[in-house]
């Protein structure tokens, strides 16, 4: 297996660096001599390649190293971006990743899967939680992807987690916007990949359309974790049903319309001590933010 994985990866780099040039000037709206061939058998070489490793390799490896999925991610991060040094510069900026099921702890493995996009060195990763968590839900990642020497950082949108004292009903999306521009600004970061999981879909759209406005290079890659992924003018409920937003709007009411509660981590597929866990840590929802519509410009943030 080790050789079939050292062997692929080599493969890969060498159809990369092949295309490397003419993909770069594709990008740039410039004419290149573009083998298409060579185009499509490298993204059919990493599409197998990806499945290969999650449908074989990370299995094995949480067999071997006697860990659950929860734990795999910097694994297959690191995977990636030890051999990637730029993005394909003709592939949309947006990576819409949809997992099996709800919860944080069981996505980050196939977001892992995708990070052949980013370059290895000077990209930081911002991770945004989604609704009723805070940074806390990363806590098994990061460490895993700092010691893969990968800059990364967990935001606390205000009003949860650990900043659920901060609570109010001026807390809306565009708070949560500032938040992450806030990080990012106070950080100095240079080139960042925002991941969004569920409502931070919402955020992190947001945050791409007044990055790319404000200094155009700073974002490099949009990735959604089973997140909303929207339109312009749409709010995170225009998606949802109408027996969904019923019953959220009727569970804000405890509250005077401020919040809504969590549900059971069971919802997410958890059980045992991770259901412990997320249920200990979880907090009620901004509720003003639910049905607030977020105006972008789709073609800068493309």
């Amino acid at each position: 297996m080790t050789e079939r994985l050292a062997h692929e990866h080599r493969a890969i780099e060498t159809l990369w660096k092949n295309l490397e040039k003419a993909l770069k000037r594709v990008g740039k709206g410039q004419d290149a001599d573009l083998d298409v061939e060579d185009l499509h058998q490298l993204v059919a070489a990493y599409a197998a390649h990806a499945g290969f490793e999650e449908a074989e390799f990370l299995p094995l490896s949480e067999t071997i190293l006697g860990r659950n999925s929860n734990h795999m991610a910097a694994l297959g991060v690191s995977l990636h971006m030890r051999h990637v040094r730029q993005p394909t510069a003709c592939i949309g900026r947006r990576s819409a990743l949809r997992a099996e099921s709800g919860g944080v702890p069981h996505h980050h493995r196939r977001a892992a899967l995708t990070a052949a996009a980013y370059p290895t060195q000077t990209t930081s990763i911002v991770l945004v939680h989604g609704s009723w968590h805070g940074a806390w839900c990363w806590s098994r990642v990061l460490p895993r992807l700092r010691g893969e020497g990968v800059e990364s950082h967990a935001v606390t949108l205000t009003g949860v987690g650990e900043r659920a004292h901060l609570l109010a009903p001026t807390v809306d999306l565009h708070t949560h916007i500032q938040d992450v521009i806030g990080l990012i600004d106070a950080e100095e970061l240079q080139r960042v990949v925002l991941v969004g999981h569920s409502y931070a879909g919402m955020v992190i759209t947001g945050v791409a359309d007044l990055l790319q406005a404000r200094q155009p290079g700073l974002l490099v890659h949009l990735v959604y974790l089973d997140a909303a992924l929207p339109f312009p003018g749409d709010s995170w409920s225009s998606h949802h049903t109408d027996e969904t937003k019923q019953a959220r709007i009727a569970a804000s009411q405890s509250s005077g319309g401020l919040s809504f509660p969590p549900p059971d981590a069971s919802l997410f597929g958890l059980s045992g001590a991770d259901r412990d866990w997320v249920n200990r840590r979880q907090t009620p929802q901004p509720f003003k933010l639910y049905q607030q519509a977020l105006d972008f410009d789709a073609e800068r943030v493309a």
